[in-house]
């Protein structure tokens, strides 16, 4: 290592001065980050993932909506059943068949 030289090391940097001593110092243009969890969580699942995994839980949100307008609210065992679909076409079919059936029973049973 020359006299000067700033060597990288997380953020930190080992510096020797012009007598040849070693000292550190803090720099801020050399530090190294770590990604954030919601960065690294989207890398695992990759942008277009992450996106389905939003449409779904938008389109089941928006079926229990809609059908609690509809039909009035959904008991425990009905509101389980919409939030177990993982199908996006499944529930795109179920919110086309909302303004057809009476009752959530019917709506489930729409194939």
């Amino acid at each position: 290592m020359w006299p000067g030289t700033l060597t990288r090391c997380a953020g930190y940097g080992i510096h020797r001065t012009e007598s040849g001593a070693f000292s550190w110092a803090f720099a801020p243009s050399c530090r190294i980050r770590r990604p954030s969890r919601s960065c690294s969580k989207k890398a695992k699942l990759g942008g277009d993932a992450a996106a389905l995994v939003r449409e779904k839980a938008r389109s089941r949100a928006l079926l229990l909506k809609l059908g609690t307008k509809r039909f009035g609210p959904a008991d425990a065992a009905t509101e389980a059943a919409v939030n177990a679909l993982d199908d996006l076409d499944h529930l795109d079919r179920l919110a086309v068949a909302l303004l057809d059936v009476t009752t959530w029973a019917e709506l489930l049973a729409t194939a």
